[in-house]
């Protein structure tokens, strides 16, 4: 800068002839990542001072290109025209490239068509191989009017299902779990889904900039996000387990109570059969073991669901909000803050409308789709019950056409859920391609304008989607909201219907202290239609009577010793027994309870343990059923031995065992129905002599029609009048026991 100016040659002096400085300067600036500046300054026979003044200049004029530089980072590089050669970026379509993507276009649009006549030809014939009986009327799904309110949901009705559990006995467990849940859910899943937002946004800001430091510092914290995410999401769905179960547990044990409160299972299954068409229910197995576990599995998603829909759906609301361009679309003449929040919330307000529109049947065909197939598992299970009368009656044909009809309902319902749902399939995929689309199309012209950067972008489209898939969930949703109303209904149907058949039992017996005797005064037994079966029944029998009672079938012998139960709800006056133990024995082949081992078989209803084995031992070679007591290789005891006794036993050695379980109660007062109809004259003679010298002091009411053959071991005979629809008592033989 101090050296003297150069003499000869090189650069020429002006006209004048003074001294002149000519200087050469040239500032090449480029930005691709960033902004380069170079300034290459040839001075010649220039003073110092003016020197350094041009020094103070260059880097005034670098100090501004630094600037630049910073807020060309803030910015999406404008696009380059077609000219353009920069081998560092890439470059705009040519012309004839937009000419063949517009000719894909038209191949891709007729490929569409093609599909669309192929769609309809498909659902124009394809009904016809459905193999389904169209014209056939089906319960439910036919009905102009269901027989519930199915489009709504109680919700008194769901809090009667869940808050006793979350208020009950178990609710510190039950609210732990809970809360476990909600704040995995709706806090640390909802947090670490905000901070990748924001990473991405810096993530792909960095990738612009091609800033290889800021992008391995967000990779790094996207790897430690993906940590926090994959215990969170793993531990929501465990908790959730844990506490499915508890809940189901809880609500099985309420459901059974009350469908065996009163004997309110016998009434309703009564009432099912045609006797109350007010109070059946059907399938009430399947809304205790299916019904109640879907219940609650549906109650935790959607509970959890809708409240993590809500807090993702007010967190990116704001940010939306916040990181929307003021101008709507792009369109510089109009300035609005909030159009893409409110853009946004028009567009799911109308998803939801037309899924509710397309899908609000299904919520009818689950409910059927429930009962067809509970009804063909019992159908199933009926065969499997009754496979020895089914094989002797040689009826294999009839139970499969039965079966077969039951299917039809079955699949009938099938059918009409493949509609609706493949409709609202096409809908949802439609909703969801939009919405993947749809942050492209209102913020595209903003990022092609330069008003948002590439990083902006990102985040505004994740926030976009977040904020849609909260304010979409009833949409994505409404197969499992559907489906909790039919389970939901199911399961207040069998509540109100077991509380029915629990208020509407009889009187039941009376139990005293006091009463010596049984006795009926003024009873009036009806049918469930109201129509008499017996009126004015008046009868006294004292401790230590047997007494035998006879009928013509059907004439009321064994609804008598209903009442006498209190199990009959059609029934009028009193009955009163005395507070000893009184046992009832159904007709054996009306029953098969007797399951299990032996020692559980002999025992029941009793508990396994209620009897020692010696006695049980004794008991079952008492009634003739010694082979059962002979060990199998390598058995320490015949009583621990398993078998389905229904069908290892004859009928008649089935009635043996019930034989022998009075032996063991040794009941007070003992009721039978037919206790003897499936053995031999001998064999029956054989075991009432049995009863009489072990019962010495219990009452008796046996009820058969061999009356000439068991007359001999009763005190006093009762026959039914079918005509006038009363008890009375034989008189021409008031007393005609032998012992």
């Amino acid at each position: 800068a101090g050296s003297a100016p150069e003499q000869g040659g090189g650069v020429p002096g002006t006209p004048e002839g003074t001294r002149q400085v000519q200087a050469r300067e040239h500032v090449v600036l480029g930005h691709r990542g960033g902004v380069e500046e170079a300034a290459i300054v040839d001075v010649s026979q220039m003073s110092v001072g003016r020197l350094q003044n041009r020094r103070k200049a260059l880097r005034e004029e670098i100090a501004r290109l630094e600037k630049q530089r910073a807020s060309l980072l803030q910015q999406q590089q404008a696009p380059k025209n077609a000219t353009d050669t920069d081998d560092d970026g890439p470059q705009m379509a040519s012309p004839e490239e937009v000419t063949r993507m517009r000719e894909q276009g038209k191949l891709y649009t007729v490929v569409a068509c093609f599909v669309l006549l192929a769609v309809i030809a498909f659902e124009m014939i394809h009904l016809k191989f459905s193999d389904v009986d169209w014209n056939r009327n089906v319960p439910l799904l036919d009905a102009e009017d269901p027989p519930t309110n199915l489009e709504e949901i109680n919700f008194d009705g769901v809090c009667a299902l869940a808050t006793p559990f979350f208020l009950g006995e178990a609710k510190e467990k039950a609210a732990t779990l809970l809360i476990a849940i909600l704040v995995l859910r709706c806090g640390v899943l909802l947090w670490a889904s905000y901070v990748v937002n924001d990473i991405s946004g810096r993530y792909w800001d960095a990738i612009q900039a091609k800033q290889w430091e800021m992008f391995l510092a967000c990779f790094l914290a996207f790897c430690a996000l993906i940590v926090v995410q994959i215990f969170a999401v793993a531990y929501v769905q465990y908790l959730t387990g844990m506490l499915t179960i508890e809940w189901r547990q809880w609500l099985t044990r309420r459901l059974q109570a009350s469908w065996f409160k009163n004997q309110a299972f016998y009434r309703m299954q009564l009432a099912s059969q045609g006797g109350d068409p007010n109070m059946g229910v059907d399938n009430p197995d399947q809304r205790i073991e299916a019904d109640a576990a879907r219940f609650c599995d549906l109650w935790l998603g959607l509970f959890t669901g809708v409240l993590s829909a809500m807090g993702q759906g007010v967190v990116f609301m704001v940010l939306v909000y916040t990181l929307s361009p003021v101008h709507p679309f792009g369109y510089q003449g109009i300035k609005f803050q909030g159009w893409l929040l409110l853009t946004s919330v028009v567009y799911v307000a109308i998803c939801t409308w037309l899924t509710h529109i397309i899908g609000h049947k299904l919520i009818l065909i689950g409910y059927a789709q429930q009962r067809f197939q509970a009804d063909f598992r019992s159908g199933l299970i009926r065969v499997r019950d009754q496979s020895e009368a089914i094989a002797l009656y040689r009826s294999e044909e009839r139970e499969n056409e039965r079966l077969v009809s039951r299917f039809e309902d079955v699949k009938r319902g099938f059918w009409e859920s493949m509609f609706y749902n493949k409709k609202l399939t096409m809908s949802n995929y439609f909703f969801t391609v939009v919405s993947e689309l749809f942050p492209i199309i209102v913020l595209g012209p903003a990022f092609f304008q330069g008003v948002v950067t590439l990083g902006v972008f990102f985040r505004l489209r994740n926030a976009l989607g977040q904020m849609n898939d909260s304010l979409t969930w009833g949409v994505n949703a409404y197969s499992e909201i559907a489906d909790f109303r039919a389970v939901t209904n199911r399961l207040m149907e069998f509540q109100r219907m077991a509380k029915l058949a629990q208020d509407r039992a009889g009187p039941g017996p009376h139990l005293s202290e006091k009463a010596a005797a049984i006795a009926f005064s003024g009873v009036e037994i009806q049918y469930p239609d109201s129509k008499p079966l017996l009126r004015d029944v008046n009868l006294v029998m004292p401790k230590g009577r047997w007494v035998l009672l006879s009928g013509a079938e059907g004439s009321g012998k064994t609804t008598l010793q209903r009442a006498a139960a209190g199990i009959w709800p059609y029934v009028n006056g009193d009955v009163t027994l005395p507070v000893e133990s009184t046992t009832f024995l159904p007709p054996t082949s009306k029953h098969s309870l007797r399951s299990g081992t032996l020692r559980e078989a002999v025992s029941y209803p009793c508990s396994p343990g209620a009897f020692p084995d010696a006695e049980i031992e004794e008991a079952i070679s008492a009634v003739g059923l010694d082979r059962l007591l002979e060990r199998l290789p390598g058995e320490k005891s015949a009583l621990d031995r398993e078998e389905d006794w229904t069908m290892r036993l004859s009928a008649g050695e089935r009635q043996r065992m019930d034989v022998a379980h009075v032996l063991l109660a040794k009941p007070e007062w003992l009721f039978c129905d037919e206790l003897t109809s499936h053995m031999s004259a001998k064999g029956a003679g054989k075991v009432y002599e049995m009863l009489r010298q072990r019962l010495p002091t219990s009452t008796v009411v046996s009820v058969a029609h061999n009356v000439d053959q068991l007359r001999r071991f009763h005190d006093a005979h009762w026959m039914v009048d079918p005509e006038n629809k009363r008890i009375v008592v034989d008189e021409s033989a008031p007393e005609f026991a032998s012992h």
